[in-house]
């Protein structure tokens, strides 16, 4: 009777987030990518979409190297290529009508959001494959590759640098880190457990520091690194999170959190961080240099990369697409999918979209709750 009586709860809960789902997420359009028999065989992984920043167009990649470019108004394809190997890494978009594409073979290309075809008339090629983010800043890029190197290059495609540790270090449970800046360097967290200052134009190592982890296993710095003010915070799944001092490296404060593996800006002062077994915090980085938690909330699954409205925060948790308060973490929708999610999520204003299992674009509308 007892096991009857908490199935009966776990019911309810689940009728109840099932109700309030309706509220925050409403279906706006499909478009299949993939037929199911063409998902059979081969790696499930799909690209992160990523909206223009008018929101007019959506690009999405799919797991044999497609990428589709969508006009969000009408829903309609306005082309579609075939790349040589599969598009991870979101695409990172400039202002120019152009993207960077950074795909699993270690190849970086700039296309024309127009046709989709190379602006550059050859490709960057990197030892590893890229997963993570890629930041611009002023007219370089940077990203991290599965070969645990920083790679830079201008926007016209000039190659500058290619630095990193080149010891095996095993594997990436998840994702490389996304680097980040202030302009007079890069910061980025390295797989073997490292956090590095780089000059951003030369590739000199300015500093380098090790963090506390508890397992040679997982040392990986997929966490941050993010900037608050004079200091930055990174962690991993083994590591725990940190906060360094930008110019020298020095720990300045630790705060455990077994299975930190992303972390998201979200003001000057604050930040969300998300572990590998569907933990949510609020976190706040004070002037004295400490971290504190605000609040905490746990849904099982491993979550996707996440996006941020004004109100909410959005991810993929391999069952379906999950949508909490950025108040207090409380579910304010979750649409369950029959094969999960098997992509980033992508926001505008009042959009967002994901790539399901099965090979299938969804774009919601996001309602104010």
């Amino acid at each position: 009777m007892k096991h009857q009586r908490l199935s009966w709860v776990f019911l309810a809960l689940a009728l109840l987030l099932s109700s309030s789902a309706q509220a925050a997420l409403e279906p706006a359009w499909t478009h299949r990518l993939y037929e199911s028999g063409e998902l059979e065989k081969g790696v499930k992984e799909f690209g992160q979409p990523v909206f223009s920043a008018d929101g007019k167009l959506l690009l999405a990649s799919g797991r044999d190297g497609h990428i589709w470019a969508f006009d969000t108004a009408t829903h309609k394809v306005l082309w579609k290529r075939k790349l040589l190997n599969r598009v991870v890494a979101q695409p990172a978009l400039l202002s120019e009508g152009r993207a960077i594409v950074a795909d699993t073979g270690g190849e970086i290309r700039l296309i024309g959001l127009e046709n989709g075809e190379d602006v550059w008339n050859s490709t960057i090629q990197t030892q590893g494959s890229f997963h993570g983010k890629i930041m611009v800043h002023g007219p370089i890029f940077s990203a991290l590759d599965s070969a645990n190197r920083l790679v830079a290059a201008t926007l016209t495609g000039h190659f500058l640098f290619d630095v990193g540790q080149q010891e095996s270090h095993g594997f990436n449970l998840f994702s490389e880190s996304t680097p980040t800046t202030d302009s007079k360097a890069i910061f980025v967290g390295f797989s073997n457990g490292n956090v590095a200052s780089v000059h951003p134009t030369k590739g000199s190592i300015n500093w380098e520091r090790e963090l506390p982890h508890q397992s040679a296993k997982i040392q990986d710095i997929q966490a941050g690194p993010i900037l608050f003010g004079n200091n930055l915070l990174a962690g991993g799944p083994g590591t725990g999170l940190h906060l360094l001092h930008k110019d020298s490296g020095k720990i300045v404060f630790s705060l455990k959190m077994p299975g930190v593996v992303q972390l998201i800006p979200a003001g000057e002062d604050r930040a969300y961080a998300l572990t590998w077994s569907g933990g949510l915090s609020e976190i706040a980085v004070e002037a004295e240099g400490k971290i504190s938690v605000l609040w905490s909330t746990h849904f099982p699954g491993v979550p996707g990369p996440a996006a941020l409205t004004e109100h909410s925060i959005l991810f993929c948790n391999g069952n379906g697409l999950l949508s909490l308060s950025r108040k207090d973490g409380s579910v304010q929708s979750y649409r369950t999918l029959a094969e999960g999610c098997a992509s980033g999520v992508a926001t505008t204003q009042g959009r967002a979209a994901m790539i399901s299992a099965t090979g299938e674009l969804m774009v919601w509308r996001v309602i104010r709750p």
